[in-house]
This record gives structure tokens, sequence and C-alpha cells, in this order.
């Protein structure tokens, strides 16, 4: 046995006889049964003597252990087991799923007053495969040799179930999640793997890199809100539009329009007023309410008259 450097005892056969008397040994029922037990043959079967000689004579088969490649399909009646009967790897144990979630939420908890966002969600599945001792029952390193799995004795270290080898069943990694635009709602937070406005590539994904939840956070929009010359709401005017989010940038909200109240007899008289009847959003914040003011409309008449 090279693999634990012992001999094999109950097989083999020692003789004693006189000079050229024949010596009868096959060795190929004994390899038979050690193949059964999982030995695997390490080199070739030296010739074996037909006659004694004047001296004695030693010959040695080598062996070595051979392997079996655990999977989550192998089926654990097919693993080998140590002295105690217990096994050292569960094929149930050799598949890893490792997930990202993207959660999106309303930065003060409530619900989106549109359709929230479903949560985005991408999986990485990794396979392992264990090398199981035949003779041993032990994890081991391998290597194949004609095709054959067997102890690889130029690793000295003892594996444990972590040094599996690991593969992704496809790629390890996740791709950039691109966040939506939200109407009514600005981008505000990601809690990490931030890239812009959107969720990074992440790559190197191993076995080991467990699950990964981001949460991307939105935050309304400020409203338009109608006010007197005191700064007073105005009375019956229901209209206050929401600034409208960028349609290109989550992050970014737009100058909005402000409400027609001349059929209530008032029209803008604040600065903030464009040209074009928007207002420009708060700059720190765009969640805050803009107030703009109005006043009344009145006329003045002067004409001359004749008494």
């Amino acid at each position: 046995d090279n693999t634990e450097n012992k001999d094999i005892d109950g097989y083999g056969k020692n003789a004693s006889g006189d000079e050229d008397d024949p010596f009868k040994y096959d060795p190929a029922t004994d390899l038979a049964k050690l193949a059964g037990k999982g030995y695997v043959l390490d080199g070739k079967v030296p010739e074996i003597p037909r006659q004694f000689t004047a001296s004695a004579k030693e010959v040695i088969i080598n062996l070595k252990h051979g392997v079996v490649p655990v999977t989550p399909q192998t089926p654990p009646t097919d693993i080998p087991k140590k002295p105690d009967g217990s096994i050292d790897v569960d094929p149930k144990n050799l598949t890893k799923e490792v997930g990202l979630t993207v959660k999106y939420v309303n930065s003060d908890g409530t619900k989106f007053n549109v359709d929230a966002p479903k949560n985005h969600n991408q999986q990485v599945t990794f396979t392992g495969t264990a090398y199981v001792d035949k003779i041993t029952g032990e994890l081991v390193n391998a290597k194949q040799v004609d095709g054959t799995w067997v102890v690889d004795d130029s690793k000295t270290d003892k594996p444990q179930e972590p040094q599996v080898i690991w593969k992704a069943d496809g790629k390890n990694s996740f791709d950039e999640v691109i966040s939506p635009v939200e109407n009514d709602y600005h981008l505000t937070k990601i809690s990490s793997h931030r890239k812009g406005n959107n969720v990074e590539a992440i790559t190197g994904l191993t076995q080991d890199s467990g699950s990964i939840i981001v949460t991307v956070t939105y935050t309304k929009n400020g409203k338009i809100i109608p006010v007197d010359k005191g700064g007073n709401q105005i009375t019956g005017a229901d209209q206050q539009p929401v600034f409208p989010t960028d349609p290109n940038d989550p992050s970014r909200v737009d100058s909005g329009k402000i409400p027609d109240l001349s059929d209530k007899g008032y029209h803008p008289s604040d600065k903030a007023v464009k040209p074009d009847g928007t207002v420009g959003p708060d700059s720190e914040d765009p969640s805050k309410d803009i107030k703009v003011k109005y006043v009344k409309s009145g006329t003045i008449s002067v004409k001359y008259h004749d008494n």
C-alpha cells in the first residue's frame, strides 16, 4: 500500500522450495479482491518467478488507494465509509446558492403612491466535488491516472470540507441592476454596491460569499402649494402638483407647472415662477414643498364723464 506506506496483510504468497523447483502463483485473484476493496495498481505487475533459486527473492506489487468523486448527484450508498461507519461528506451539502436581492423602499416607511417596483432577484449556484478515499473513507486530494481517480500523493495537506472543489453553474457574478424611474419619487440612497444610480455588477463570487441584500431608497418629491400674499394656503385651491421626476435620471427632480387659478381670481406674483409657468424644486432637498405666491386679480377703470 503506497498510500499508507505499509504492506497489505492477507494477500500474496510465501513459499520455500529447492533450486529449480517450480513456483506457481497468479496474482490475478488477489488483485481482483483488492480492487474490490478500492485499491488501484500503482505501476505494472512485476514479473513473478516461475522457479526457486539458490537465493531468496521478494516481489513487491505496488498499489494505492482509489478515490470516489462525490457530487450532489452521488447516491449516499456509493460513498466509502470510515471505519466507524460514518461518511465524511454528504451530497446534500455540495450545493450552495448565493443570491442577490434588491429591495425598493420609500424613505418614510409608507407604501408608494404609485406601483412600487418589485424586488429584483439574481442567483448563482455553486456545485462542489469531494474526493473520498475508497479504503479509509476520508476526504483526500485526488488526481486521475489513466482515467482512474487515485489519491494524489504529491499534496500532503489533508483536505477538509471547505477545500472541496467548487464551481459555479455558469457565471460567478451578478449583473448590474438598473434603478427604475419612479413617478413622484426620486432616488436618495443605495445601501451598498452603488455605482451612480444603480447597483453595480458584483464579480468574484464564491460559495462562501453569502447572499447579498441591497436596499434602494426613494423619497417622495415635493409639491407646489399655492398661497396668498400672506403665505396662507388659498381656500379652494386644491391643485398641489407634485414635482415630476426626470424620466432619464431617477435621482433628479424637474421643474413643475404651477396651477392655473385664474378661475378663482388669482394669478402668480412669485418671482421664482419662470416665463413658461414653471417653478423649480428645492435645490438642496427636492422633497420639500414649495410655496408659490398668488394675488387676487382686480380691475380699475378711470373714465371721463360729461355731466
